[in-house]
């Protein structure tokens, strides 16, 4: 932008500039100008004398000011005062003033200088007619501010032919650029999201009122955008690469400059944001279970996660769903991780993630909190129980154990003397009486012994001894009738009846109380201390208002659970009806257990409570305790309700079971162990199943192993794997060995399956050095020999033999004898031969099959020839075998054809077969 120098007398210089887009009334900004007078001194000799003035000079080369002005035309008249700089000069004569930085006022084409003084008027100037600037001018306003808008029309003071002593040089302003320089590398991470401001941009300019322009001139991506003074991602996950954008910064003058930005996007790090981690887990945990969450960054590439050596330890990583690379890994404990305190209570786990770029590591330390026993808290201790009041399935104490891992706990109990009338329930450690009278009973003292186990440790046993008051014959009451009637409205005070007792302890004092039921007949009823029964002094028995309630509202009955047997124990309800006696009035009963009515049923007449179709504690779900409602209802229909609680126990049903398999199907298992292999080694693995619940599902196994006197040979793990444990190089020479595996449950049930293990003998080879033997010791050589002696024997007689018979016997050659001599043939007629054809050599492959000879043929019609096949290689002449007579026959039907041969394997055969025919 334009700078402004104004003089007054003076020179002001203005160096402030603003970069200009576009204007209605100008397109450049010049370099460098001068608006008003170049030499205002030159116009020194005139001087105004009004105050409070303000002028405006209508000249685009004649700025000015004291409160130096530049004024900007927004219509014809009206006029925006842009900003304005205070000078105070010194001294009277020619001042020149450089405008601070901070204070320079940017110009525009068109603009105009102007100025205000508020008192009186130190601005000289000229007249003369031909200067041809018009200058305004106007008094009445005291301030003004930038941004003020004045109406400069022509009622105005407009003053021409003037020229005052006052100018501003323009200069053009500084270049922008931008904070980042030239050249500016940079480098984000592909998992950069859309929207994020990878770079913020600013513009250093000196002149710092300029209005500044960044325009992008040339990118080679579609990632990035500029958005105002922030360069922004225009999507996730950009593509790893080097990109290039250049920036263009301009002002209001279009001084520009460029700066080119290299974005390198890389490969996010993969990192586990939370290991190191240090954790506890318990000693006594034993199914595969979660322990930690693998909290891993990785934007965009396919991961994974590991842990190094597994094998040494009960710990693993790995996903919680199977299938593809997922964020959801997690550190495991194995099943049967077999945890011992004692022996590793702590365990440094390394676990690796890693993509195809690169691979973070760290660390997750657990430390194994040992088991510990469950605690008593309120034994020893010791109850009274009243033999008087206290009947058959009352509560008598509640054992209370607290245990740090929460394990179930169950509860054993004996009694001293034995034969007590208590029990304890198995898991909720409630001691309860068994028996509805206790009087009777020789001991009125009974010690408890109770302990708790939670299935790792047992505790006890501990104390609880319990006193029974009123151990005494019971008083028997002689002559109480088993009902009677009474009148309602009967006198107040009547006696209704005496009671007599009979006690075999008769020191004892004998006190008469009585309950009544329902119990609003109390007030109605009394018994005085000698068993005479009253009506009340004061209420009168009024049939319809008396309620009908029940003497007891709470009962509990237990029993195990159980498919077969359904009953429960009789509950003896105390039901009290005055009508009990009334011809036909029955009791009739229901029960309503919630949504566990299902489970049970009631006899209607006897108030007995059953398994509905059995009860199985084994499946999901199944309650142990269940709260019911029991209605007795009348045959008039006046009811009364008791609450029951109905515990069911558990049942130890399902022996641990080994199972069937195509190879076992006895669940007789072979395996083949070698005498050389190592202590440790797993020989197989079985695993039993239990479907019991609860601790009863639970087991373990043993080995029993009879054989090899007392030593064991085998050991088995908590899973079931069979280990070496002895050394087997003593069976170098094989064996065998039945091996039976227990799997044995909490409840005593035992499952066994047979290991028939085989110990084969190993195959070796022995070289022997002996003595040689002697030639008639070896029994072949005597077989040769004999052979020999025999065969020659058997020579020596054929040679004899011959000679014999041709020395004795005629022969052909005396003169004399002819029995040996042959019939001499007919002649035959001679035949001419024909002259015979070259040989022919011809391949066996070549050759025809033989045809047939017919008798009646003409021997003159027939040729023999005799060669070789060339395909063989004769060894010798005396291979007959190896050559070939090849017969061609000419005849008349055949036409003497040359190519019809018959070989034959044997020369001499032929020779005298043609002979013969």
């Amino acid at each position: 932008m334009d700078f402004l120098n104004f003089v007054v007398l003076f020179i002001l210089l203005v160096y402030k500039f603003t970069k200009v887009q576009t204007y209605d009334h100008v397109t450049t900004c010049a370099v460098s100008s001068t608006i008003g007078e170049s030499v205002p001194y030159d116009f020194k000799d005139l001087l105004d004398i009004s105050t409070g003035a303000v002028y405006m000079v209508e000249d685009e080369n004649f700025p000015t000011t004291i409160y130096l002005h530049i004024w900007r035309r927004l219509s014809s008249n009206s006029y925006e005062l842009v900003g304005f700089n205070t000078v105070t000069p010194t001294d009277v004569g020619h001042f020149e003033y450089d405008v601070p930085i901070s204070e320079r006022i940017s110009v525009k084409h068109g603009d105009y200088i102007g100025w205000f003084t508020a008192g009186s008027e130190v601005i000289s100037y000229n007249e003369h007619s031909s200067y041809p600037i018009m200058n305004r001018k106007f008094t009445g306003q005291t301030s003004f501010t930038a941004g003020d808008t004045l109406d400069w029309t022509t009622s105005r003071n407009t003053i021409t032919n003037r020229q005052y002593a006052i100018g501003a040089r323009t200069a053009s302003g500084d270049t922008p650029t931008l904070n980042i320089g030239t050249n500016y590398e940079m480098t984000i991470d592909e998992s950069t999201v859309v929207g994020t401001a990878i770079l913020t941009l600013s513009v250093v300019d000196d002149d710092v009122s300029d209005i500044h322009t960044i325009n992008v001139l040339s990118t080679d991506n579609g990632y990035f955008e500029l958005n105002s003074l922030a360069l922004e991602t225009l999507q996730d996950e950009i593509p790893e690469a080097t990109y290039i954008m250049e920036l263009e910064v301009i002002d209001e003058c279009y001084h520009t400059s460029t700066s080119t930005v290299t974005i390198t996007v890389q490969n996010t790090v993969i990192t586990i944001d939370n290991l190191p981690h240090t954790l506890t887990i318990r000693e006594d945990l034993y199914l595969e279970e979660k322990i930690y969450d693998l909290i891993v960054t990785e934007a965009t590439d396919i991961w994974y996660c590991d842990m190094l050596d597994t094998n040494d330890t009960p710990f693993l990583t790995r996903q919680e769903d199977a299938g593809g690379p997922s964020p959801d890994y997690a550190i495991y404990l194995n099943p049967w991780p077999q945890l011992d305190y004692d022996a590793n209570n702590k365990y440094l786990l390394t676990v690796k993630c890693y993509d195809d770029h690169h691979t973070a590591s760290g660390t997750a330390t657990i430390s194994i909190i040992k088991n510990t026993d469950p605690v008593f808290t309120n034994l020893d201790n010791s109850v009274t129980v009243d033999a008087l009041t206290q009947v058959n399935s009352d509560i008598v104490f509640t054992v209370s154990v607290t245990d740090d891992e929460n394990d179930q706990i169950i509860f054993t109990m004996t009694t001293s003397p034995a034969g007590g009338p208590f029990d304890i329930l198995d898991y909720s450690g409630k001691v309860v009486l068994t028996e509805n009278v206790l009087r009777h009973h020789a001991s009125a003292t009974y010690d408890l012994s109770i302990t708790a186990n939670d299935g790792y440790n047992t505790i006890g046993p501990r104390t609880l001894t319990v006193n029974i008051n009123d151990i005494n014959d019971k008083p028997v009451l002689s002559n109480l009738p088993a009902n009677m009637n009474l009148l309602e409205n009967a006198a107040l005070s009547t006696s209704l009846f005496t009671v007599s007792v009979d006690d075999l302890d008769i020191s004892d004092p004998r006190v008469f109380t009585a309950t009544f039921g329902p119990r609003r007949a109390a007030k109605y009823f009394s018994i005085d201390s000698d068993g005479v029964i009253w009506t009340s002094a004061v209420h009168n028995i009024d049939y319809d208002y008396i309620e009908s309630t029940s003497i007891k509202t709470h009962y509990s009955i237990s029993r195990d659970e159980s498919n077969e047997s359904l009953s429960f124990p009789l509950t003896r309800y105390h039901v009290y009806d005055p009508d009990v006696a009334r011809d036909g009035d029955v009791h009739e009963y229901f029960i309503d257990c919630g949504t566990n009515t299902s489970r049970l049923s009631i006899n209607n007449n006897t108030g007995q409570i059953s398994f509905r179709d059995g009860y199985d504690l084994d499946i999901e779900g199944t309650p142990t305790d269940i709260s019911c409602i029991v209605n007795v209802t009348d045959i008039d229909g006046l009811t009364d309700t008791c609450q029951i609680a109905v515990n069911i126990r558990y049942v130890n049903e399902y022996t641990p079971f080994f199972p069937y398999s195509p190879w076992a199907p006895l669940r007789q298992y072979p395996v083949t162990v070698y005498s050389y292999d190592i202590i440790g080694t797993i020989i197989i693995t079985i695993t039993a199943t239990d479907s019991d619940l609860t601790e009863h599902g639970t087991f373990y196994y043993s080995l029993v192993q009879t054989f090899n006197g007392s030593a064991e040979l085998f050991g088995v793990l908590n899973n079931g794997s069979v280990y070496i444990k002895s050394d087997f190089s003593i069976y170098d020479n094989g064996a065998t060995f039945d091996v039976l595996m227990l799997a044995t449950d909490t409840g005593g049930l035992i499952g066994t399956a047979t290991i028939q293990v085989t110990i084969p003998a190993p195959t070796t080879t022995t070289t022997t050095t002996e003595t040689p033997l002697r030639y008639t010791e070896d029994i072949v050589n005597t077989s040769l020999l004999s052979f020999g002696v025999v065969g020659g024997i058997v020579v020596i007689l054929l040679i004899g033999c011959l000679l014999f018979s041709y020395f004795t016997l005629p022969t052909c050659n005396r003169p004399k004898c002819n029995c040996c001599k042959r019939k001499p043939k007919p002649p035959k007629p001679k035949v001419k031969t024909p002259p015979l054809p070259p040989p022919v050599y011809t391949p066996m492959e070549a050759m025809p099959l033989p045809r047939g000879i017919l008798l009646g043929e003409p021997a003159d019609e027939r040729v023999y020839i005799t060669g070789k096949d060339p395909s063989t290689k004769l060894k010798s002449r005396n291979n007959s075998r190896d050559e070939r007579i090849y017969e061609q026959t000419y005849s008349n039907s055949q036409g003497g054809d040359p190519n019809k041969w018959m070989s034959t394997v044997d020369k001499e055969e032929n020779i005298n077969q043609s002979a013969q025919l």
